[in-house]
């Protein structure tokens, strides 16, 4: 299975009540969903309200998922007598913490 390569946007719902996620770079939407959103209510995504922080972690799914595969995939595992021990590169620890500030809109 492929996901849709990143970056993702997420475009809150319009008056008309359709949310859309979606490759700005591509211009494919990857999920649209309708809501309702008249102005009285709030915006909602998948039935549920909107929540920003929800939204955040959605687009950084794509750059979440490039750096747990960086670290799964291409880091040496060392069992130790407390667990395991990653020895992981500065590029990787770098890439994590974008996706997580990504994530968090720090």
């Amino acid at each position: 299975m492929v996901h849709t390569p990143g970056p993702w946007e997420f475009i809150p719902s319009s008056y008309y009540g359709y949310s859309t996620l979606w490759n700005p770079q591509t211009r494919q939407e990857i999920i649209t969903t309708s809501g309702q959103n008249d102005g009285d209510h709030p915006i909602t995504w998948m039935g549920e309200e909107l929540q920003p922080a929800d939204a955040y972690l959605i687009e950084a799914a794509p750059d979440l998922y490039a750096a747990l595969n960086s670290i799964i995939r291409k880091t040496p595992f060392q069992p130790t007598a407390e667990g395991i021990a990653l020895h992981l590169s500065f590029e990787q620890i770098k890439t994590c913490k974008a996706a997580i500030e990504k994530a968090e809109r720090k």
